[in-house]
């Protein structure tokens, strides 16, 4: 007689994700099912178990087959009702969820991290102040109009994001634009030499800052007495002769906030992820004032 082999697969947390226990609101992991479907098709023997209501006694016989159903999950049994509730199972031949995953090179979006980031995305997208991304790009138009120059500061990330904005601000705008961190000799010259604070401040001074210029700051604080010093400095000596100043930042704005004649500031949705949102942002809020003034010419 043929040797079968019988694979029993829990349901939630290893077939699909179900959020604090809403089991209506399942979403199925797909490369997951589609692994056990071969083992089915291969001649195994697939078997589902699941303690859903097994404390509530509520009976979620009829909503499992449905999504069972619906996600194309190929089975031979599914024990819904004497599975015992427990927090750690002792077994010999049990595997854990992620570890079957991992040795079948198996991704899944484990706390449908996906979903929730972009999620967040497009609630930020909702909560942007329209009216002072109308401040901010009347200062740009401004800027142009005055023919001024268009200085962009940044730190880490955002330094990055200050490279793109001078390419698009020159190439598609016509705006005499510059990263004042692009320089790299000058700028570790300037640290070393002078100060982590005055190094941004002082390669302004050199460039001749007017106030018919424009210092764009991208920062995911905005600056404080104890944090990015050089870009809080830069500030202020720009508020001292007359430069207009925007910005794109996030938490509470910082100085950048305080002294800004606009300011973009990016909602903190999740504690954990306010840095990839804040320099993700500068760079939408980048695209659409740079698109807006090429489409308006």
């Amino acid at each position: 007689m043929e040797n079968i082999v019988t694979y029993c697969f829990d349901l939630d947390g290893t077939l699909c994700y179900s959020p604090q226990k809403l089991y209506k609101d399942s979403i199925p992991y797909i490369e997951v099912i589609e692994k056990v479907n071969k083992l089915y098709d291969d001649g195994c023997k697939i078997v589902i178990f699941t303690a859903r209501g097994g404390t509530s006694k509520i009976d979620y016989n009829e909503l499992t087959v449905s999504q069972l159903k619906k996600w194309n999950v190929k089975y031979h049994e599914l024990i819904d009702k004497n599975k015992p509730h427990f927090d750690i199972l002792i077994d010999d031949k049990a595997i854990n969820a992620k570890t079957w995953r991992e040795q079948n090179n198996i991704f899944v979006d484990e706390p449908n991290y996906i979903e929730r980031y972009l999620s967040e995305v497009k609630s930020i997208a909702d909560m942007l102040d329209r009216k002072e991304l109308i401040n901010f790009i009347d200062c740009i138009k401004q800027c142009k109009e005055n023919k001024g120059r268009l200085f962009v500061l940044g730190v880490g990330g955002s330094a990055a994001n200050a490279s793109h904005a001078v390419n698009d601000f020159r190439k598609i705008c016509g705006i005499e634009t510059y990263s004042v961190s692009e320089n790299v000799a000058e700028l570790t010259a300037r640290i070393n030499d002078e100060s982590w604070k005055t190094c941004y401040t002082n390669w302004l001074k050199v460039s001749n800052l007017s106030k018919n210029d424009v210092l764009m700051i991208f920062s995911v604080g905005g600056g404080s007495d104890t944090t990015s010093q050089n870009l809080v400095d830069a500030m202020l000596y720009g508020k001292s002769i007359g430069s207009k100043i925007v910005s794109i930042v996030s938490r509470d704005g910082g100085i950048a906030k305080k002294e800004s004649d606009a300011c973009v500031l990016i909602p903190v949705i999740n504690n954990s992820r306010i840095t990839p949102h804040a320099e993700e942002w500068q760079g939408v809020v980048l695209h659409l004032v740079v698109n807006y003034l090429s489409y308006e010419h």
